[in-house]
């Protein structure tokens, strides 16, 4: 219910994002996908898990997922419940592997922590 809120579309009108899809891919099928750059904040994850509906059901449509996320990121309150209301799960292998076991696809954000922690002003 949270992603269905209005201010996520007036939040993400003033920071345009896409998703660039090479070529129509078989719902039916498990895909690993890897998005870059991860960035400081991972904002790009932010707009597609809470405006899924205008991102990522336009250009995967029918394709499940769970966004590999750090595990200390479920340690924190609030930020714990909003990840788990846009599909994240811990990027440990074992989740991971379940996650691709139940037919779901997997998104990894390439870089992940390292990459925050070399952000520059």
């Amino acid at each position: 219910w949270i992603c269905e809120w209005g201010f996520w579309k007036y939040l993400f009108s003033w920071f345009p994002i896409t998703i660039e899809r090479k070529k129509e891919l078989d719902p039916r099928r498990t895909y690993i996908f890897g998005v870059h750059p991860h960035g400081a904040i991972a904002f790009n994850r932010a707009a597609y898990g809470f405006d899924e509906r205008n991102l990522w059901q336009k250009a995967f449509p029918g394709i499940d997922y769970r966004v590999l996320t750090a595990t200390a990121a479920f340690c924190v309150p609030v930020i714990r419940e909003l990840w788990l209301w846009t599909r994240c799960v811990s990027a440990d292998k074992l989740t991971a592997r379940r996650v691709l076991a139940a037919k779901k696809s997997i998104v990894i954000f390439i870089g992940g922590e390292r990459e925050q922690i070399l952000s520059q002003r």
